[in-house]
């Protein structure tokens, strides 16, 4: 039987920056890592009410622990559980469904293959692959695809910039501590501050 939870301890800003959309790695952070002395499992379902950690050979569970009521749960113990994970939730609709982590299938991209694609030489680009109850679309083009879904969102970049760059008073202001702002500089006071 998997080992009871532990309540979470010193969670940092990652979650929030999941939220927002600013977590540049999520597989780095939810899924099954090793934690201090023991292990994490995390997961993200936001309409979820129980999420339950099931054995591979059985279907023995152990409850996750919700850790943020918008939609975070945690399994810790001393021992990694089987991998990959599997899981089950129960949602606010009365469904239930297992699946397999997909925070334990991390891409597998040689360094053969970006040199490949970037000569445009790579033969498995533009190939949709299935395995395991996953899909892995692999077009080359694919915000032409979504063009709706990608104007929405460089719409919402270009919102979020300009936020930083103009005061509440909608008064254009340069602040130079931003990471972001700093970063998008390539002049100013009429000196080049980037190559």
């Amino acid at each position: 039987m998997l080992d009871p939870p532990e309540p979470a301890h010193d969670r940092d800003s990652s979650f929030e920056r999941l939220l927002e959309g600013r977590l540049h790695d999520p597989f780095g952070w939810l899924g099954l890592h090793p934690d201090g002395t023991g292990w994490v499992v995390r997961v993200y379902e936001p309409r979820a009410l129980e999420v339950s950690l099931l054995r591979v050979d059985t279907d023995a569970a152990a409850p996750l622990v919700r850790v943020d009521a918008r939609g975070l749960f945690e399994w810790r113990g001393p021992v990694a559980p089987a991998w990959p994970c599997r899981l089950r939730a129960t949602f606010d609709n009365g469904s239930s469904r297992e699946w397999h982590d997909p925070y334990s299938f991390a891409a597998q991209i040689t360094d053969d293959e970006i040199y490949l694609f970037n000569e445009g030489r790579l033969t498995q680009a533009g190939r949709t692959v299935q395995a395991h109850g996953v899909t892995l679309v692999g077009e080359t083009n694919l915000p032409a695809l979504v063009a709706a879904d990608a104007s929405a969102l460089y719409a919402r970049n270009v919102l979020d910039f300009l936020k930083l760059v103009t005061t509440k008073e909608a008064a254009f202001h340069l602040n130079l501590e931003d990471d972001i702002v700093a970063a998008c500089l390539v002049a100013h006071g009429g000196a080049v501050t980037r190559p």
